[in-house]
């Protein structure tokens, strides 16, 4: 009784300490619990998240892909498109309009001046001839010499005045292109024709060339 009265209400306490502590002991417990699962939960988070991302990433890399392809076709087809398209087309009409160009420079040959002579003909009556012209007959008077000396000099003048080639700046740049130089005189006509058709025959069997290899080509395609 003694020690009962000297403990007092101590049971009591200790009785309600354990009480509390295990009371705190399940406290711990169940958030231990709810920190597990919020783990769970933001680790199944995160998976998802991988997943959608990588999800996304696959699909850009097929839309990639497939973009690549039809890029790829595409390609290919203006390659098989070109092949169908004759080669060295504007070149070669470019050396046959600059030969053009030189051959209407050139000067009428002898065939086309005898040709126009040839033209001219005079329905003359049976028994009669045709007397030379005036100017002629007072030719035949006039002191030799200097008619010769007068027609010397025009001639000279006028063949030196034809022989220059006028050019613009639009036939100098069609022998630009072709690196050809263009022709200063009426005599330098015919050495650039002999460049202009060596280029042509160039071009020509470029051409061939290329025409031989087009089904080679179109299977490498």
């Amino acid at each position: 009784d003694e020690r009962k009265k000297q403990m007092g209400d101590m049971p009591e306490l200790f009785e309600e300490r354990d009480k509390i502590n295990k009371e705190i002991g399940e406290k711990i417990k169940e958030r231990g619990a709810l920190r597990d699962a919020f783990r769970e939960e933001e680790r199944e988070h995160h998976n998802y998240l991988n997943e959608l991302r990588s999800a996304r990433l696959e699909k850009s890399r097929e839309d990639r892909e497939k973009r690549q392809k039809e890029w790829e076709m595409e390609r290919r087809k203006r390659e098989v498109d070109k092949l169908e398209d004759a080669p060295f087309v504007s070149e070669m009409m470019l050396v046959e309009q600059t030969i053009n160009f030189c051959k209407g420079m050139l000067p009428k040959d002898a065939n086309d001046v005898q040709q126009e002579k040839q033209e001219i003909q005079h329905n003359l009556p049976e028994g009669t001839t045709l007397l030379p012209k005036k100017d002629s007959r007072r030719g035949d008077c006039a002191p030799k010499a200097r008619a010769k000396s007068g027609a010397k000099q025009g001639s000279g003048k006028q063949k030196a005045a034809s022989k220059t080639i006028k050019h613009n700046v639009q036939t100098f740049h069609l022998f630009e292109k072709l690196k050809v130089d263009a022709p200063i005189t009426i005599d330098d006509i015919p050495g650039c024709l002999e460049q202009l058709v060596a280029l042509r025959v160039e071009y020509e069997v470029k051409t061939k060339e290329f025409e031989a290899k087009r089904e080679e080509l179109r299977r490498q395609i």
